[in-house]
């Protein structure tokens, strides 16, 4: 009885965070003008020097006491702040999260926001890399989700900035390592489209290219993804030569080649054992043109000698 009952209750609460996982916020964007008329609270200001002390507990503490009776002060982001920065370095991640969304969320004009925005870039970095939500000591839960929302937002909060480009670029990486590569091709072009002068262009360039390449299945299946890959190599070669070399960017090409040029043989075979042998005559020729000067234009020329003596005299 016990053992359906802890289940039975593990089910409720798995489907209520899933329900209320993201925090929600009423969107109020709240006018923090007045500040400039009045003094700070001084159980605000012990909160600050208190994370100044590194006794974050105690600044989340307060704040958090005194949020409850001051709900409608123009400090109120203060408390707020104390308490998402309080959380989060006492290792009370989602607690955090929490605070900092609704910080970003209602108070655009607080002099915490910028910092905030920083801060919850790290904390998204603690998320991705595989840190998990505790739930009544029962249900522990991944906040892979939560990590890639705050990354999406920060590029929604502050787009054209270098926290913006590093946000995306980070998605990305998190895309690609996961083998999501259609998603982490998508945010990479962001990046190459927007942001073209941040530091993170160069790996995005790079990023997109793997991303493409790693599509590919073999050379039954569709070899679209490998004509973007080899574009997107060609470029990363010009526009950054030397990181090319040491990246061995000219052996993903050869690679590349080599698996189109496969694919060209691939559909030769087809024709061969369908008993379609002019077409596979006419494929011979074409992949010699295409593959002037190559093994793969002498393989044809092979080939085509092979399926009809009387090629020879037609064949380079």
């Amino acid at each position: 009885m016990t053992k359906w009952l802890m289940i039975c209750l593990s089910i409720i609460i798995i489907t209520g965070v899933n329900g209320c996982s993201q925090p929600k916020t009423d969107q109020t964007i709240i006018d923090l003008s007045a500040q400039e008329k009045q003094p700070v609270p001084d159980e605000l200001v012990r909160a600050g020097q208190f994370l100044n002390e590194g006794k974050p507990g105690e600044a989340a503490r307060i704040s958090r006491k005194w949020e409850k009776k001051n709900k409608n002060s123009v400090w109120i982001d203060h408390a707020i702040y104390y308490q998402a920065r309080g959380n989060f370095q006492t290792q009370k991640y989602y607690r955090s999260f929490k605070y900092y969304e609704k910080l970003l969320d209602q108070y655009v004009s607080s002099k915490f926001y910028e910092q905030s925005l920083f801060e919850e870039v790290d904390l998204a970095e603690i998320f991705l890399g595989g840190w998990k939500r505790h739930v009544l000591g029962l249900i522990i839960l991944p906040t892979r989700l939560e990590g890639i929302k705050i990354l999406e937002r920060t590029e929604q909060r502050w787009p054209g900035s270098e926290l913006a480009s590093r946000a995306l670029l980070m998605q990305a990486e998190h895309y690609y390592n996961r083998k999501m590569y259609i998603e982490a091709q998508q945010t990479c072009h962001i990046i190459i489209e927007n942001y073209p002068r941040c530091k993170e262009y160069q790996r995005a360039m790079y990023l997109v290219a793997e991303a493409s390449y790693a599509q590919f299945q073999g050379i039954l299946y569709d070899t679209g993804c490998l004509d973007e890959a080899l574009i997107r190599y060609e470029q990363y070669k010009l526009e950054f030569p030397k990181q090319a070399v040491d990246l061995q960017v000219d052996n993903r090409i050869d690679a590349i080649h080599a698996y189109q040029a496969l694919k060209d043989f691939e559909v030769v075979d087809f024709y061969i054992r369908t008993h379609k042998i002019e077409a596979a005559c006419h494929q011979l020729k074409a992949i010699q043109v295409r593959w002037s000067g190559t093994e793969w234009e002498n393989r044809a020329r092979t080939l085509l000698i092979e399926l009809n003596p009387e090629n020879e005299l037609n064949v380079k």
